[in-house]
């Protein structure tokens, strides 16, 4: 069976400023706060390719627009402008003269108004698991959602890298699924072969099989057979968005 892992929108963190002491201050984060998140890797992520990050500001506040946002780092040299965007995002200096000294980022908005989203997109492949009994593909459920494994490392690695501003960050949860594209059109399902009964996933009017990742079925982790060869994609996206 031939496998591509397509991770999109893999990993998105909201980082909130924090909260001023009086109604005249301006809300602000720490530099290396947003410099570790800007600098991570993800090196030891087996068939890694290739990883993107964004980072994006925006308001709480319905009628702030990122043009309404003006954005600085407040160093001892001086004010270092960061120019947003019409969508928010932005580019960050990632100086390590900065990260010592770690001055606070600050924005011309009220306390508790403003937050930066960190978009962590990765790309790569991944082999999956398995073998040909009695002509059919068989393979355990958990090797057809291995982007919830690279997830959890990436969620352990940013929240580690990030341990002293931990009050800060706060992981999006997503969903994952598998498309099962056959290389001929098929009529038998995919069964998973649950203990509570196995569970049949025929294909959808697009004949392509799509199997939603269950966490009950993942910590059970039966045997999946598949009816034929094909092409298996795995995919993840935040739970609010749209597929």
């Amino acid at each position: 069976m031939n496998t591509r892992t397509i991770l999109c929108g893999l990993l998105v963190l909201t980082c909130e400023f924090c909260h001023a002491e009086s109604q005249m201050e301006q809300a602000k984060m720490p530099y290396a706060l947003i410099y570790k998140i800007a600098t991570a890797e993800f090196k030891q992520l087996e068939g890694l390719k290739k990883q993107e990050s964004r980072l994006i500001i925006s308001s709480t506040l319905p009628n702030v627009k990122p043009k309404d946002i003006k954005l600085y780092i407040d160093s001892r040299s001086g004010k270092i402008p960061l120019r947003l965007n019409s969508d928010g995002t932005f580019s960050f200096p990632l100086r390590k003269d900065l990260l010592k000294e770690n001055p606070f980022v600050i924005a011309n908005q009220p306390k508790g108004s403003m937050q930066l989203e960190a978009k962590i997109d990765l790309h790569g492949n991944i082999k999956t698991k398995g073998r040909v009994v009695s002509g059919k593909h068989k393979i355990r459920y958990i090797d057809l959602f291995s982007i919830r494994t690279m997830q959890e490392q990436v969620v352990d690695q940013i929240t580690g890298d990030v341990r002293d501003y931990v009050d800060y960050v706060h992981p999006h949860e997503s969903i994952t699924w598998s498309e099962f594209r056959p290389t001929k059109p098929i009529e038998s399902p995919v069964v998973i072969y649950g203990r509570s009964g196995n569970i049949k996933v025929g294909p959808d009017p697009d004949g392509v099989v799509r199997i939603k990742y269950d966490p009950k079925l993942a910590k059970e982790n039966p045997f999946v057979t598949f009816p034929s060869d094909g092409q298996l994609e795995v995919f993840s996206k935040l739970m609010d968005t749209e597929k």
